[in-house]
């Protein structure tokens, strides 16, 4: 029965009802069997059995790496967490169940015998719920324990679940009369730049990308996420880092350096990294301020080896960024 799709949903636990009536009882041992009634320990078992498989189910429907947001990831290991502890406890409790049926057969007496001795005092119903409830205190320690220690042991989430915010600093800069003013209020924001530096389309998702006229090999693009309006900009933050930590979204070479600082625009959060990408190392600078429109990223990449000597230039015209409409 555990085989068979559907059906062992339902059937196990009905064998392994039947297994314990058949195993002996405290009732004659020529009664029928099937009206010896079953222990609360079988159903706790199969509820924490029914309870992983549906906590594991609905954890694999979060599980989207392409788009899942910062929340549903920590939504998605919560579950799967909880079907993990159900599945513990089931195992411990399965264990109580088999001990149980073992120790009903070596009770009986053979079926049939005329000369069958008396079958020795079963438990009284009173020490059988006091066992249930030892094993289901036990189980619940034991899990909890496990689950102490993996949070515990389990460094990689410190650096995305807690970015080390501070207290913010002051940048400001006023773009000079010669550079060129991009975005508007149908776009909900308004940056400056060199007039050496001209708007571009690569298919990117970016409101506005900026390319030096020059040829040289760097970027700098806005992106709104109108998912992330209103929210905490540490939560948004957070979230970003997530997806910056994803192998399929950056080969990071690396940390995330995350600090914070104070923009024309309000508080923001600046993220420097760098990753190996198809055509070499890339060094990026990522700015994150949230409105009530969108959460924004403002985000300049260049060559490693040329993003400390572009970095001021990028700092000048992300501190120029001003929310608009």
């Amino acid at each position: 029965w555990w085989f068979v799709p559907v059906a062992n949903l339902v059937m196990p636990p009905i064998v392994a009802g039947e297994l314990w009536q058949a195993s002996g009882g405290e009732d004659d041992l020529h009664a029928d069997w099937r009206a010896r009634r079953r222990p609360a320990l079988l159903r706790w078992w199969w509820a924490f059995v029914l309870g992983a498989v549906v906590l594991a189910a609905f954890a694999h429907g979060q599980a989207d790496p392409a788009g899942a947001s910062f929340t549903q990831v920590r939504l998605n290991a919560l579950v799967l967490t909880a079907a993990c502890a159900a599945a513990a406890t089931a195992g411990l409790l399965g264990i109580g169940l088999l001990r149980s049926i073992e120790r009903r057969l070596e009770r009986a007496a053979p079926y049939g015998s005329p000369e069958a001795p008396e079958p020795a005092a079963e438990e009284p119903p009173a020490a059988e719920r006091t066992r249930t409830r030892w094993v289901l205190v036990g189980s619940a320690f034991a899990v909890g324990a496990l689950g102490a220690f993996l949070f515990v042991s389990s460094p990689a989430i410190v650096p995305i679940e807690d970015p080390a915010f501070h207290d913010p600093s002051p940048v400001t800069f006023s773009a000079p009369a010669g550079w060129q003013q991009h975005g508007g209020a149908e776009l909900g924001f308004v940056m400056s730049a060199p007039r050496a530096w001209r708007a571009a389309d690569d298919g990117s998702p970016a409101l506005l990308r900026l390319e030096p006229s020059d040829g040289a090999d760097a970027a700098c693009l806005v992106i709104g996420d109108p998912r992330s309006a209103g929210q905490p900009l540490p939560g948004v933050v957070a979230e970003l880092l997530t997806q910056i930590h994803d192998p399929t979204v950056y080969a990071l070479d690396g940390s995330v350096d995350v600090s914070s600082l104070t923009l024309g625009a309000g508080r923001a959060e600046r993220l420097r990294f760098t990753a190996q990408q198809p055509a070499g190392e890339r060094g990026y600078v990522q700015y994150v301020l949230v409105d009530d429109r969108a959460g924004w990223l403002i985000g300049c990449d260049a060559p490693r080896a040329d993003v400390g000597s572009l970095e001021p230039t990028f700092e000048r015209m992300i501190s120029t960024f001003r929310f608009a409409g």
